[in-house]
């Protein structure tokens, strides 16, 4: 027989379940409430897990954001640096343009020109064997010119032991003991060679404004500048009649009026005073005379009107600028013009213990200084302002 439970008997068990960590149950009969000890622990576990997930996945985005930020960065100064680096070319590349560009325009607007010596080249070495020792033998001769106050065209030369530079005044010797250093150097010189008539004229111009702003500074009288430009105007008739003549439909003013008995007689006169004054008389005097009156008779003028002579000076220098330009343009076709030239030459300063130095310039080829830096123990120097020790260095070429 099986035994009964009472009402209460299943409210204990109920009790004894939920203290075992059973099912819980409300208390109007089977509602779920909760799960058991181990459910409720094994959530919790899963929850902290999920956090601990979302944690690190936070972390590693802030990682992967904080890394590409700096591969970024990274990659932005490198861009930078490779900006920089191809601006730095490019200036370069600018530089070395415009210097083969202005290179260029000096090769085409200038004449190159080998330097030669003063002295030439026949016989260029007797000067220094006159000077050398009868147990002395020249290892090499250099015609150029010697620098300094005694300078002048000279003759280099190298024996076993010493420098000697012959000149036509005197002889410079120096043992190569006595050297200290030795530079060599080479420059190029430009000058201008030939005439050129727009210079001239151009300096007539120059002189003809500069003068008649002098007349305009010193005139007493509003007079005066007007009678400057007549004076000059007459001076330039005066020099047009004297070389050209005034031949009017091949007859000239003096031919015209000879028919009359006084003009003849004046025209003779004028002729005579020609002749004792220059030799020999023009075929138009009448002319001639009259365009001289032109410019004589305005300057008479300003001087009467001028208490001071220097207005009168400014008109006289105003005038002879204007015949300057006119001589430059009548005589243009016998100027050869001007011309650049660009000449290359080496300098060798050898520098004395005694603080003094010997300066030779010569030929750009010349071995000279080589020769000597090689011989004194040294090395010849690439530029003129970089002394060498040419007893501590080891020798070099040109």
């Amino acid at each position: 027989m099986g035994e009964r439970r009472t009402t209460e008997d299943h409210r204990d068990d109920a009790a004894e379940s939920r203290g075992e960590g059973g099912a819980g149950y409300s208390a109007n009969g089977g509602s779920y409430v909760g799960t058991s000890a181990d459910g409720a622990t094994s959530a919790s576990s899963a929850d902290g897990r999920r956090r601990t997930a979302s944690d690190a996945s936070r972390v590693s985005g802030t990682r992967d954001r904080v890394g590409n930020a700096n591969d970024g960065g990274s990659a932005a100064g490198d861009g930078g640096t490779t900006a920089s680096d191809e601006s730095s070319l490019a200036s370069d590349g600018g530089a070395n343009a415009v210097a083969e560009a202005v290179e260029s325009a000096i090769e085409r607007l200038t004449t190159a020109e080998a330097w030669t010596p003063a002295s030439g080249a026949d016989g260029e070495a007797r000067p220094v064997r006159r000077a050398l020792r009868p147990d002395e033998s020249l290892q090499l001769v250099a015609p150029g010119e010697l620098l300094g106050n005694d300078g002048g065209p000279a003759t280099a030369g190298l024996t076993d032991d010493r420098l000697v530079v012959a000149t036509d005044d005197g002889l410079v010797s120096v043992g190569f003991d006595r050297i200290c250093a030795v530079r060599s150097s080479v420059d190029t010189a430009f000058g201008v060679r030939g005439r050129d008539a727009r210079v001239l004229g151009g300096l007539g111009y120059a002189l003809s404004v500069v003068a008649f702003l002098g007349v305009l500074g010193a005139a007493s009288n509003p007079l005066t500048p007007a009678l400057a430009l007549a004076t000059v105007g007459g001076a330039l008739a005066f020099g047009h009649v004297r070389r050209e003549g005034l031949a009017l439909n091949g007859t000239t003013p003096t031919d015209r009026l000879r028919r009359h008995g006084p003009v003849d007689s004046l025209a003779d006169a004028l002729s005579g005073i020609e002749r004792r004054v220059s030799g020999s008389a023009s075929d138009d005097p009448l002319a001639l005379w009259a365009a001289g009156a032109l410019g004589v008779a305005p300057f008479a003028a300003l001087v009467g009107l001028e208490a001071g002579l220097l207005a009168p000076l400014f008109a006289v220098a105003t005038a002879g600028s204007f015949a300057l330009v006119v001589h430059a343009v009548r005589r243009s076709d016998e100027f050869d013009g001007l011309e650049v030239v660009r000449t290359r030459r080496r300098t060798v300063v050898a520098t004395v213990d005694d603080g003094s130095a010997v300066a030779v310039r010569t030929r750009p080829g010349s071995p000279l200084g080589r020769e000597l830096a090689a011989r004194v123990g040294g090395s010849d120097a690439p530029s003129a302002g970089s002394g060498v020790d040419a007893r501590s260095a080891g020798s070099g070429g040109d």
